[in-house]
């Protein structure tokens, strides 16, 4: 059956948006002030010029209401001259309506010749107004030579933004697309399950905001592995009473809520066997284990949280007894930013036992599947680093048992604790808010 013309028509525009409560006002309005219009004449009288007054004034408030962008100016902010002029303009037309409909001239509604100053003022006011907004649009419109072009790292998120659906459409085995640089330059990083397909573009395509079209380059970064979590170091480590999959200490933390607390940090499956399992915080008394260090038993569990950005374990410590010593105070936390990976950070992991490695970051802020005992996890807001400072070259820094580990910056600042690796990578995840939803800080 051929649909009717009036439903072929697009009366309303489907793509601005919502009516606001105070649009919908104004336009219930503007219906009854037309409506009192057409019958306010006759309901007060035909020489009485009430019903015209009070019709214009509601479909002015109407029109307000529900045209609000009016009374803007170049800044999409509400501008006081506009709310002036708009007001002048309406008591000028209530005493035109009344002149003409009941009255000879202005004098007999009580104003002298000098009202026409009022009016001259009113809209010098208003050239005045489309004046300046009219400067300021020129202004806006010209091109800012401070800034050339697009920032290469808004350039690289626009790159991933634009083609990260149709590259993993067309290679199944992509494990992340990740906005990176290289050499200073926007690049698009593509790590990969096993091999790189031969016919993977060596560009792709961007739409800047201007709406021009550039090439930026990829990165290919194969044969990445499968990502596991790292336990059963043997040597000075962390472990629970009901398994022997042992970890490493990332830091030692106080309390916000007590002063007097000292606990230290590891990897939240440590204390489930390498298991994905989530305590979702504060420890019950049936999961509170017994913890040990090196052996000795020193503390017990107390908070424990494992999410998609979450792997983290808080040790409440009853024994201090030579707890600090070897432990490196933790300054403050590292923000990892796209700088880090144009002229790649050097950091180092700590392990106890004697470990201490270098490394450098390589990509954060990434989404990768980690391996949990039988359970594939996808951990997002990951940082990788790696033994070289090319990604394509890199492998792993840590073994099995480094779960925990921290990652520094210059020795002191805390860039994450390691949770994992595969062949090519460690993975480390921030810890600043994991620590600040716990309630603990770093010493």
């Amino acid at each position: 059956m051929k649909t009717p013309w009036w439903r072929r028509r697009d009366y309303v525009d489907r793509y601005e948006g919502r009516l606001t409560i105070l649009q919908v006002i104004g336009f219930w309005l503007l219906a009854i002030g037309i409506l009192y219009f057409l019958i306010g004449p006759i309901l007060l009288g035909k020489d009485s010029p009430e019903g015209v007054a009070i019709s214009f004034f509601i479909i002015m408030l109407g029109v307000a209401l529900a045209f609000p962008d009016m009374l803007k100016g170049q800044t999409r902010d509400i501008s006081t001259m506009r709310i002036v002029v708009f007001m002048f303009a309406n008591v000028i037309c209530l005493l035109m309506l009344k002149v003409g409909w009941s009255k000879g001239s202005l004098e007999e509604v009580g104003l002298d010749s000098s009202w026409v100053w009022v009016i001259a003022f009113l809209f010098g006011a208003k050239a005045a107004q489309a004046y300046a907004e009219n400067k300021s649009r020129t202004a806006q419109a010209e091109p800012d030579t401070t800034e050339r072009d697009v920032p290469e790292v808004e350039l690289a998120e626009l790159a991933v933004e634009q083609n990260e659906t149709q590259l993993r459409s067309m290679y199944r085995n992509i494990d992340t697309v990740s906005d990176t640089l290289k050499n200073g330059s926007a690049c698009v990083s593509i790590y990969f399950h096993g091999s790189a397909p031969g016919s993977l573009p060596k560009e792709v395509p961007v739409k800047k905001r201007d709406g021009n079209i550039v090439k930026v380059p990829t990165e290919i970064i194969a044969e990445i592995g499968t990502a596991s979590a790292q336990i059963d170091q043997s040597v000075d480590d962390v472990t629970g009473t009901d398994h022997n999959a042992p970890g490493s200490i990332c830091c030692l933390v106080r309390s916000d809520v007590d002063p007097g607390f000292r606990g230290l940090v590891t990897a939240g499956h440590v204390f489930t066997g390498g298991a994905f399992d989530d305590y979702s915080g504060p420890v019950d008394e049936k999961r509170a284990q017994a913890a040990f260090i090196s052996g000795t038993r020193k503390g017990k569990l107390l908070y424990q949280r494992m999410k998609s950005d979450r792997d983290i374990a808080v040790v409440g410590l009853s024994d201090l007894t030579n707890i600090d010593n070897g432990y490196v105070e933790v300054e403050d936390h590292y923000n990892v930013a796209m700088s880090d990976l144009n002229d790649p950070t050097k950091v180092t992991v700590l392990s106890k036992g004697g470990k201490t490695r270098e490394a450098f970051i390589l990509d954060y802020g990434i989404s990768t599947d980690l391996r949990y005992g039988k359970d594939r996890r996808l951990m997002r807001n990951v940082i990788l680093i790696g033994s070289d400072r090319d990604r394509t070259q890199s492998r792993t820094v840590s073994t099995s048992g480094d779960s925990g580990s921290p990652v520094l910056v210059d020795g002191r600042m805390l860039v994450g604790m390691l949770i994992g690796g595969n062949d090519r990578f460690s993975f480390v995840l921030p810890m600043r808010d994991a620590l600040e939803e716990s309630k603990f800080k770093p010493i």
